[in-house]
């Protein structure tokens, strides 16, 4: 009695890992931008629902567009495509943000800015953002 009672505690236990990781695969992975500036400089966090890394980005001044190489904490990185567009109206700098993720890739943020500019990247306090620091060229 007492293994049949541990067999269905363990497989309630993989069968809530399994809706967690649905869940986690149907909501869209991007959840929110806020957006700060003054006249020469805007500071863009983008808030994720889940747990991220940041790569790289490339190029890194002087351009109007950036791609963003990014690592998402999931249980199955090398699902499905997906792509999720943001909108950005409230930015001053930045014209158009998308999250791409293609089966077998590392997912990126491909960032259209309005002008040229000089872009810095880093991980927000939580794990769950990335910080661009955008500085008008």
């Amino acid at each position: 009695m007492t293994k049949a009672i541990k067999h269905i505690q363990a497989s309630l236990l993989l069968l809530l890992l399994y809706m967690t990781c649905i869940q986690v695969h149907a909501q869209n992975v991007i959840d929110y931008i806020d957006s700060t500036h003054d006249k020469a400089v805007e500071t863009v966090e983008i808030f994720f629902n889940v747990p991220v890394q940041y790569l790289y980005h490339t190029p890194r001044d002087n351009s109007s567009h950036s791609l963003i190489g990014l690592s998402i904490a999931t249980f199955n990185n090398q699902g499905e495509s997906r792509h999720n567009h943001v909108s950005v109206s409230q930015s001053l700098y930045l014209s158009d943000l998308e999250y791409l993720h293609e089966s077998g890739f590392n997912p990126h943020l491909y960032v259209e800015f309005k002008e040229d500019v000089d872009l810095t990247v880093q991980l927000g306090k939580s794990m769950r953002s990335i910080i661009l620091i955008i500085k008008k060229h």
